[in-house]
């Protein structure tokens, strides 16, 4: 007899089943269901046929989850509960999905399978946006397997009809005068917008000089050239480079590429900025227009993504310059603010703890050993050499930023009651990268002075997160400056080498405070 696969027919997809042993019944069920999918031509890696005695099951599941078309995470009310408190197999197999989710974001590989007995569904935190199948009716067995099966096989379901016209399209359109308009303003500032540095002096003269709307426009038309070569960008570079994660050159040049569309852009925000008037510098519209680009489209994490990784690189040039400026209000005003959500995020987030924006973005592999340099690289640019004064003026301004930054992250951290004094540890982790600390001691401590220039503020935000009292203040800053030295250590080799520019924070804040009280 041909035991060789029928040639003709598609590979078969695989499926992996993850499920809790919760009684007899329950894993015939299970079975049931592996032998009815391998009837529908899929492929099925199940425990009951496929570990033996003696072998690694840590391991087996592993496997099974990573090298999966599909996850059917069999959703009983235990193991639910197991998943989402980590116990058992089914909590390491829940531990795996977690970490695969957070890799490979926006898959559909992992498809929760109820079957329940209570009326309200309940599956695992780590799929619990995720669109379930529901076998929990016997009776219903057939055509929930008929919906798992096209799924799997990825047949589509029922077809879109066609897009029709937009019937107001002559009213949501702009008008031919406004379109005419814009193109007579971008083609006047065309010679300006084709380099950043006349960019800068064109905006920084506009702003200091208090000309609200011509500054304006000038920041609208860089807001479209930079869109549109963008897009004109991806276009010519669709195809990533290669990259290890100890050589990733090849990532920064092809993501700079990107960012250099937006120079001209930054260019006039960080002319605002400076000037320190706030209908200039206090302006946060900003953030909505690099974080959704018009016509911006893309497959992948790192296209999906890379508005992402523009505003990475904005919010530190002008929380930077902001800075330099001494506008600390402004600064808190824009690591506090929420950026619109993204597709992958159940809410938006306070920009200070959306780790993608300060030190983490996905298009560049989620990593902040690649992201930081990728930032210094921006910072270290003509035109922000020009804008802050010299390259290394611009790195201690972004110290400063990154050290204010950490600051938010420490009181954060603090009001939320997640410093344990007793143990002497933290159940919140560092969610500010302080690869600043890698700094030349220069550039660090011209950094911190920048950053103690806010001190009034700092006093402010710490009486407000209940650290008004020096001494306790000091307790605390000292278990905060230990977990981000053990953040250094886990991240960097040679950490020690590195000094941390706000250890002695608590002393020079209550130097401050002893000198008004003696006014």
């Amino acid at each position: 007899m041909n035991t060789e696969p029928d040639q003709r027919q598609p590979a078969a997809p695989v499926v992996f089943l993850s499920y809790s042993h919760d009684s007899r019944e329950h894993k015939q069920w299970v079975a049931k269901l592996a032998a009815a999918l391998r009837e529908q031509h899929v492929e099925v890696i199940f425990d009951q046929w496929d570990l033996e005695p003696g072998d690694d099951v840590p391991k087996f599941m592993e496997r099974a989850v990573k090298t999966a078309d599909r996850v059917l995470m069999v959703c009983s009310e235990p193991y639910v509960r197991k998943a989402n408190d980590g116990k058992g197999g089914v909590g390491y197999e829940a531990m795996i999905v977690t970490g695969e989710l957070v890799r490979d974001l926006g898959t559909r590989k992992f498809v929760p399978v109820i079957r329940q007995q209570g009326e309200e569904v309940c599956v695992p935190d780590c799929v619990s946006t995720r669109l379930y199948v529901d076998f929990s009716d016997d009776d219903g067995f057939g055509s929930a397997l008929e919906s798992l099966v096209k799924t799997i096989h990825q047949v589509a379901g029922l077809a879109k009809p066609p897009l029709g016209p937009h019937p107001f399209a002559d009213l949501s359109s702009p008008s031919p005068v406004v379109v005419e308009r814009r193109a007579v303003e971008d083609a006047s500032y065309s010679d300006v917008l084709d380099d950043p540095i006349a960019t800068y002096d064109a905006a920084l003269n506009l702003a200091t000089s208090g000309n609200t709307v011509a500054w304006r426009r000038l920041l609208k038309a860089s807001g479209r050239r930079a869109a549109a070569d963008l897009s004109a960008w991806r276009d010519a570079n669709s195809e990533l480079p290669r990259f290890t994660q100890e050589k990733f050159d090849s990532l920064l040049d092809h993501a700079s590429g990107g960012v250099k569309c937006y120079q001209p852009f930054f260019a006039a925000i960080v002319a605002g900025a400076e000037s320190g008037e706030k209908e200039f510098s206090g302006q946060l519209g900003w953030i909505d227009e690099v974080s959704q680009p018009p016509g911006w489209k893309g497959e992948g994490s790192y296209w999906i993504d890379f508005p992402e990784l523009l505003l990475f690189v904005g919010q530190a040039l002008v929380g930077a310059m902001l800075m330099e400026s001494g506008r600390g209000r402004q600064v808190y005003d824009l690591t506090t603010t929420r950026p619109p959500k993204r597709w992958r995020e159940p809410e938006s987030k306070p920009l200070f703890l959306d780790t993608s924006l300060t030190g983490w973005p996905n298009s560049l592999n989620h990593t902040c050993t690649i992201a930081w340099p990728f930032l210094v690289r921006q910072f270290r640019e003509p035109w922000a050499a020009k804008a802050f004064g010299s390259a290394e003026y611009a790195l201690s301004a972004l110290s400063a930023y990154y050290q204010f930054l950490s600051f938010l992250n420490f009181c954060y951290t603090f009001s939320k009651g997640h410093f344990d004094s007793e143990q002497k540890q933290m159940t919140w982790p560092v969610m500010v990268p302080q690869s600043f600390c890698r700094f030349d001691r220069e550039v660090a401590n011209r950094g911190f002075r920048t950053f103690l220039g806010h001190r009034d503020l700092l006093l402010e935000l710490l009486e407000e997160n209940g650290l008004g009292d020096p001494s306790r203040f000091e307790i605390y800053w000292k278990q905060w400056m230990a977990e981000c030295g053990k953040w250094l250590g886990s991240v960097y080799q040679w950490h020690h080498h590195f000094e941390i520019p706000q250890a002695n924070l608590p002393r020079e804040i209550i130097a401050k405070k002893l000198k008004i009280s003696e006014l």
